[in-house]
């Protein structure tokens, strides 16, 4: 049956290609599908792999290996570094300017810090989880199921609705919480908070031997977990506890990590493109540039220069906004362009400022779709990740420390209203530098015209307005199966109140059902036309038919504000056109003109907030 889906699927890739075009993919899958030999059979050679300190040693270059007879010498350099350009916490005065600016958010970080040593965490920006004081860190949390220690391309990860969702269990292991507890060793220079680090540090290098078990499946995860790993050593390395044996065994683990992300790049194991290649390709560059003394360490630069120079051109639209449609991601794929940039001109690399465009343009749109409170409206899927956490309150998808550092960096676009000094998230990476002015919005009409976005944005005293219409990508180009059925729809909030609201998705992979009709029309705040989806799934993230082209107008009569989006679905021969007129916040008028063939059934979909009454 299996050969069978994957004969269909090479059908249909090849159908109405040129010969040429043909041949080239076909060669394409041939290419990946020896690579990913390749990749199993050097698996195989290193299974559980735990290098120690002579295989530490031996991965520099022999340069650096005459140069360093002890690694705690080259342990100091790299400290040294990242102290320098990833975390820039050397400054003299930092601590001090941190207390003085951030007393609400330093006493939430020893509270989240307090509340971690017992194993009570927060998931994503609102699940609370008791894991207590042993987490088992292959708990699958939601139905305290575990998933099996094996080699990981043995594990089941598109049916495992039986198990849990593989999402929440990485989540966990993204360790978002250890940067926490880093801040609160900082600021306190308490060794209770390095203890309950280095503990859980422990019992994971033990429960995780390398390819070993589910948080090796994704090399996203694997990027994103090194991150904030590194993150947390920047604000532990001066720890008297944290002695030469530790930090060498931490060392091996980030050259396991290193590793990992140099054979598996999604495009190279998994065959697709997406927002997780940006995230790997950014992590692996950055290891090549902080840890120039590895052998691979150039090779690490280069390929990850490589992929991010790519996907600037292969998953952004020509107005900056990426090619999912889904503001999650729009948002981590903007922190790990932006930081990753930002670290690299800190390194005196000026390669990276063939980027500088690219990455404006992003962050306008990113800013553009934001709210006036700086929220993101939840748009497509729902994955609330993030490429760096670096702030401790993510109760809600908020862009104020991408924004404030965006500022510094030289974008002025995402200016948050009113501020005096840099957010406590963006503090950590920029420091104490001089106050961020003020930016009072009236009102403003946006268009992302390749995205096809219209937001409308008005503040005042009793509060802010905002709507955002979405007629979606005029002719979608690519499979993504973070896309959802949502053409035509609308998000609004009044007195900075949310009222129609796009219910997302989280759960990635529970019950198929559930997942598909989050993704479908019936779930979003449109017109669904006789009980079909606007596009057809294929389980969890394939999409078996998607065929429109879709326009969108916005018009301005004498302050009325008008969004006119319309679209044709080719194949059914399906046509929409929907008309929202503005005057806020006296009154929105939606009018719908929509039909199949000779006749049809409308149904009208609205999704209002938690917290709405309808009567």
């Amino acid at each position: 049956m299996n050969v069978l889906k994957k004969s269909k699927k090479l059908l249909q890739d090849l159908h109405g290609k040129p010969p040429r075009e043909a041949i080239r993919v076909v060669k394409d899958k041939a290419l990946f599908k020896a690579r990913r030999l390749r990749n199993m059979a050097r698996e195989r050679r290193y299974m559980a792999w735990a290098p120690d300190q002579k295989e530490l040693l031996d991965c520099l270059t022999k340069e650096n290996q005459n140069r360093f007879s002890h690694l705690p010498e080259i342990f100091s350099i790299w400290e040294n570094r990242l102290k320098e350009v990833f975390l820039p916490v050397g400054n003299d005065n930092f601590k001090q300017k941190f207390k003085r600016d951030h007393p609400e958010e330093e006493e939430m970080i020893f509270t989240a810090a307090s509340e971690a040593a017992k194993g009570r965490l927060v998931l994503f920006r609102a699940y609370h989880v008791n894991l207590g004081s042993n987490i088992h860190w292959h708990s699958t949390i939601i139905n305290e199921n575990i998933w099996p220690l094996v080699y990981f391309r043995q594990i089941p990860t598109r049916n495992s609705a039986t198990t849990g969702d593989l999402r929440t269990t990485w989540e966990l292991n993204r360790h978002l919480h250890w940067l926490t507890l880093g801040k609160a060793y900082f600021l306190s220079g308490s060794s209770e908070h390095f203890d309950v680090f280095w503990n859980q540090f422990e019992g994971w290098t033990k429960e995780n031997p390398y390819l070993m078990g589910v948080n090796w499946i994704s090399a996203m995860e694997v990027a994103i977990r090194l991150n904030h790993w590194l993150a947390a050593y920047t604000l532990f390395c001066d720890c008297p506890d944290f002695g030469k044996e530790s930090k060498v065994k931490f060392w091996c683990w980030v050259y396991l990590h290193i590793h990992y992300l140099q054979y598996h790049l999604t495009s190279e194991d998994r065959g697709f493109r997406n927002n997780h290649l940006i995230m790997e390709g950014a992590t692996l560059f950055l290891a090549g540039i902080l840890f120039g003394e590895f052998k691979e360490a150039s090779f690490w630069e280069d390929k990850g220069y490589k992929v991010l120079t790519e996907e600037l051109k292969m998953q952004f639209l020509s107005d900056g906004t990426h090619e999912e449609l889904c503001s999650s991601y729009i948002l981590q794929v903007c922190e790990a362009y932006l930081y990753t940039t930002v670290i690299a001109e800190r390194m005196g690399l000026r390669t990276v400022e063939k980027w500088r465009q690219d990455i404006n343009k992003m962050l306008s749109a990113l800013f553009a779709i934001a709210k006036p409170d700086r929220n993101l409206p939840l748009l497509g899927d729902g994955d609330e990740g993030t490429f760096l956490g670096l702030s401790v309150d993510r109760s809600r998808m908020n862009i104020r420390t991408i924004a404030d550092i965006a500022w510094m960096w030289g974008n002025t676009g995402g200016t948050p209203v009113i501020q005096e000094h840099p957010s406590e998230g963006a503090f950590w990476f920029v420091g104490p530098v001089k106050p961020i002015p003020s930016r009072r919005e009236t009102a403003e009409t946006l268009v992302l015209d390749n995205a096809q976005f219209a937001i409308y944005k008005e503040t005042s005293r009793q509060g802010y307005h905002y709507c955002i219409f979405s007629a979606s990508i005029k002719e979608p180009i690519h499979n993504y199966g973070h896309r959802h059925g949502d053409l035509l729809s609308v998000n609004l909030a009044l007195f900075g109140n949310d009222i129609f609201v796009d219910p997302g998705t989280y759960c990635y992979n529970g019950p198929l059902d559930l997942r598909n009709y989050f993704q479908s029309t019936p779930a979003h705040n449109t017109v669904t036309l006789n009980g079909r989806s606007q596009i057809d799934y294929e389980g969890h993230f394939g999409i078996e038919r998607i065929d429109y082209c879709s326009d969108l107008k916005v018009f301005d009569y004498g302050g009325v504000k008008i969004f006119r989006g319309q679209y044709i679905d080719k194949g059914r021969e399906v046509w929409h056109c929907r008309y929202i007129i503005l005057m806020m916040p006296d009154f929105i008028v939606i009018h719908d003109f929509c039909g199949e063939g000779i006749s049809s059934d409308a149904q009208l979909n609205f999704t209002f907030a938690e917290d709405i009454s309808v009567s």
